[in-house]
């Protein structure tokens, strides 16, 4: 929060400060009292207390505002008296810790890290990623790379214009717990983003001709979904 007031309302504060300070000082001397209360310089004159408040809205109020686009606060007019301007304080208090979570709850929900956070390193991890599939599972990637290069880019340059391609694989390769893994980083390190949708299917398999029954097998079938920025298609007129 930052409590705010105009000119007239500042000069008048400060120059009422000066004034309680020595009246209060002058009280000290006259009791012997060693407690002595600072008066600013700018306490004392109109002129100099309207250059201080001056000084404020050209430096400090102009640096306030510009931090109010990464760090958000609220103005309080601070104006009233004292007991009015509590109030404002407290209820803007109330409001804002109503938009926090309890700590038992934080506490809960910490080990799952903010959107923001797990983007600041995603380059140097995925290159990391990358580099380590190629030196450790060299023939998977050599494998993944051949299929992209032979199934799905011819499909994908087919959605150029769309920049959404939706392809369907049953290549028992994507079995391989790490091949999705795979392909989906050399995607996103091309500027795609593909993601991926593992369906598993009944099929008949064998019918038994005398009791009807029939045997099924389980059908993988790996549903990809390549995503990019398409083309604007410019229209003559």
């Amino acid at each position: 929060m930052v409590l705010y007031v105009d000119e007239p309302v500042s000069v008048h504060r400060q120059l009422e400060r000066g004034r309680k300070a020595a009246e209060a000082n002058e009280r000290a001397k006259t009791t012997g009292s060693d407690v002595v209360i600072e008066v600013r310089k700018t306490d004392l004159s109109p002129d100099a207390a309207r250059n201080r408040y001056r000084t404020f809205k050209e430096i400090t109020y102009d640096a306030l505002t510009s931090l109010r686009e990464i760090f958000h606060y609220h103005f309080i007019n601070a104006q009233e008296s004292i007991e009015v301007v509590q109030r404002r304080i407290v209820q803007e208090l109330k409001y804002q810790s109503s938009l926090e979570l309890d700590q038992r709850t934080y506490d809960l929900l910490s080990p799952i890290p903010v959107a923001s956070s797990i983007v600041v390193h995603a380059r140097q991890q995925l290159v990391e990623r990358l580099d380590h599939y190629s030196l450790h599972h060299r023939e998977l990637f050599a494998k993944i790379l051949a299929s992209i290069r032979e199934k799905f880019m011819p499909i994908v340059l087919r959605h150029a214009i769309s920049g959404l391609a939706y392809i369907n694989s049953e290549d028992s390769l994507f079995d391989e717990p790490l091949s999705l893994a795979i392909f989906i980083d050399i995607f996103s390190e091309r500027g795609y983003h593909a993601t991926v949708d593992v369906r598993i299917e009944e099929v008949p398999a064998r019918i038994d001709l005398e009791t009807g029954v029939i045997t099924t097998r389980r059908k993988r079938v790996y549903r990809f979904a390549i995503r990019f920025q398409g083309s604007v298609i410019r229209r003559g007129h």
